[in-house]
């Protein structure tokens, strides 16, 4: 029910709203909000069962499910409009093009370049330089340059130049944007999108100078990083580009185009380019610096276990600790026992404390099933440096078993820790059987395959020989 997703003091809004008569004229939607709002929140209460909301609805009247059903369609206008008049009163920007329509439409000149005269000094005094940034300066030009056309203006050309140019630096950021988060796409999920005019795009941006336009010039940066990712330039200069123009952007927006970085770090690392790692490294600790590891007020737990992976892989056994402490009650309340206890785990694994990395895992019962997936690839590889075989060849049993018939766990992550079973068996085998020439065609099986944590698998294998 959408009355659920309103705060208390957002339903004592609606209701004020909804008594007034200028934006609701029915009295049964009226009363229906009134039933309705006194099992609030919860809306859990026997009574909301459609015949006997019916009654206390229409009293004495027989039952009849189109009318509930009407009243409750006229309910849900009245709760949207509102919706949309509490959206719009936060917006200033878009009452004042509202505004300069009626003008414009009442012919009001005056009225309407005072209230454009505001609307253009407010949007100046905007720091942020995102593509609704230049959206709203091209409406905003539109505007004039329409009015302007109607009073046959001298001023039309000048208005025509600026919104064409501000459309053409809405759409580029814009466009060039999109087309990044394809390209990411592409390469993350091996999917195929159309990227019209890309090459257009591309070369229009290289023959024109774009210096002074923080998101097309970033933007491009990350698309042509995507393009050319053996040509480091590219990347280097994004790098360059979000620290000075960091305050041109929300959070939101810079934490995404941080991430871009971090997606192509992560590519050049699993194509083999170790030294990467330290570069990704840094990126989160920019981040970090930045405020950019939350989401509605928590840090996000897929962030919180990354940094951890790359701080461990880079043996930053303190820092990573530090950070583990520091930031595991920032965490969901929900997510706190589980996060800390798994990556506490990956801690002492890396440290080779092995008992203490067991112990830590059994500390808690998993239920995010990517938690629970990692936490049995840990433990198949604690059950192999402690030599403890039955207890290994135990959880590879059971391990392979919960893949197959878990129907929630997807394909690739079916066939993804499948593979990793095998070659951690293999691993095991060529270990107990001490053959130079088996060990050897271990590794090449295991370079082939990609597997999960290949670095790991290479280490055991050259302890091996």
């Amino acid at each position: 029910i959408l009355l659920k997703q309103f705060g208390s003091w957002e339903l004592k809004e609606l209701e004020k709203f909804i008594q007034s008569k200028y934006f609701n004229t029915s009295d049964l939607v009226t009363k229906t909000f009134n039933i309705l709002k006194k099992d609030y929140p919860n809306f859990e209460s026997s009574w909301l069962q459609k015949e006997k909301l019916f009654k206390k609805i229409f009293d004495h009247v027989a039952y009849d499910e189109s009318k509930l059903r009407y009243v409750f369609s006229d309910l849900a206008k009245v709760i949207e409009e509102f919706i949309i008049h509490k959206e719009l009163e936060k917006d200033t920007q878009q009452k004042r093009l509202l505004l300069l329509n009626f003008y414009m439409n009442k012919d009001l000149e005056k009225y309407f370049q005072q209230t454009f005269e505001e609307a253009d000094k407010f949007h100046q005094k905007q720091h942020i330089k995102d593509e609704d940034y230049y959206f709203y300066k091209y409406l905003l030009e539109e505007k004039s340059y329409i009015y302007s056309q109607k009073q046959k203006s001298r001023s039309i050309d000048a208005n025509l130049q600026i919104m064409v140019d501000n459309l053409d630096l809405f759409y580029l950021s814009a466009k060039l944007k999109h087309i990044g988060e394809m390209l990411t796409r592409e390469m993350l999920l091996k999917v195929t999108y159309d990227k019209t005019l890309i090459s257009e795009i591309t070369q229009h941006i290289e023959n024109k100078d774009y210096s002074a336009n923080s998101a097309v010039n970033i933007y491009y940066q990350v698309v042509m990083m995507h393009l050319q990712p053996d040509n480091e330039a590219y990347y280097r200069h994004l790098i360059h580009l979000l620290e000075i123009h960091k305050n041109d952007f929300n959070q939101n927006e810079l934490v995404d185009m941080y991430v871009f970085a971090q997606n192509y770090c992560t590519n050049k690392i699993n194509s083999g380019h170790s030294q990467y790692l330290s570069e990704i490294f840094l990126l989160y600790k920019k981040m970090i610096d930045l405020n950019a590891i939350y989401e509605n007020g928590y840090v996000r737990p897929n962030v919180f276990k990354n940094i951890i992976t790359v701080g461990l892989r880079l043996e930053e056994y303190e820092w990573t600790e530090k950070f583990i402490n520091e930031y595991k009650d920032k965490l969901e309340p929900s997510h706190i026992e589980s996060a800390t206890n798994y990556n506490l785990a990956w801690l002492y694994f890396a440290k080779k404390d092995y008992k203490k990395a067991l112990k830590q895992l059994n500390s808690v019962e998993f239920i995010d099933i990517f938690y629970i997936l990692g936490a049995k690839c840990l433990l198949l590889k604690i059950f192999y440096e402690l030599n403890d075989y039955d207890a290994f060849y135990s959880l590879t049993e059971s391990f392979y078993v919960y893949l197959k018939r878990n129907m929630l766990i997807s394909e690739y992550q079916k066939s993804t820790h499948i593979n990793f079973i095998r070659h951690i068996k293999q691993l095991m085998k060529v270990r107990i059987d001490k053959e130079k020439s088996s060990i050897e065609k271990c590794r090449e099986q295991i370079l082939e395959s990609k597997v999960l944590d290949m670095n790991w698998f290479l280490k055991k294998i050259d302890e091996l020989l």
